[in-house]
């Protein structure tokens, strides 16, 4: 019979843990190193703007939603996000942090999210 490494043993273990915690997709994306992790706890409103309730505003480097919503996992005043399109407001793609959740409004340069709605 053979022997589990402890520090593989303790790898399998972590898995498990993080696949119950973000889910299968998650995980994987997580330990990939992607940002993705973040985009499994939000539902992506297409063609969506929320507009107002802004308290930060980021210039995206590359043109990914998924971008605003690890910027907004990663602060806890953040309630809701809207990404807008390169060359609708700047050259590059905005972000837009917002401290309360506005109304959606139809929006074919946007994209945002509620923290928190899971897909």
């Amino acid at each position: 019979m053979h022997r589990i490494p402890s520090n593989l043993f303790a790898a399998v273990l972590a898995a498990f843990i993080l696949a119950g915690y973000f889910g299968a997709e998650g995980w994987a994306a997580s330990a990939a190193g992607s940002s993705a992790t973040s985009t499994q706890k939000y539902t992506m409103e297409q063609d969506t703007n929320r507009y107002g309730e802004d308290y930060k505003d980021l210039d995206l480097t590359s043109p990914d939603p998924n971008l605003c919503a690890v910027a907004c996992m990663s602060e806890a005043k953040c309630k809701a996000w809207t990404y807008v399109k390169p060359g609708v407001q700047a050259d590059n793609a905005r972000c837009w942090l917002k401290n309360r959740v506005p109304p959606p409004s139809p929006d074919e340069n946007c994209v945002s999210s509620v923290k928190g709605t899971r897909k």
